[in-house]
């Protein structure tokens, strides 16, 4: 619902999880390569360290645009 919106439910949409992991896309797919081949190799733990940094890296993304973007304010109705 966050990313699409629900106009049924008159929810804006507010996308920040695809584009903000686009955003880091050239950093994160050479760790998600490494993370592969370490598996091939029988490396687990390499694979794991591979795969949490392309997930921090993406979580990043996702943090520096949800800063950097304009989205449409939360109605007073919905904040608690």
């Amino acid at each position: 619902v966050n990313e699409y919106g629900s106009p049924a439910q008159n929810i804006p949409p507010r996308p920040h999880l695809i584009p903000g992991v686009k955003s880091v896309e050239e950093q994160t797919v050479p760790q998600l390569k490494a993370a592969a081949q370490a598996a091939l190799d029988g490396n687990a733990a390499g694979a794991e360290r591979a795969l949490n940094r392309a997930g921090m890296l993406a979580a990043n993304g996702v943090r520096r645009y949800m800063t950097i973007t304009g989205f449409t304010p939360l109605a007073d109705s919905t904040v608690e």
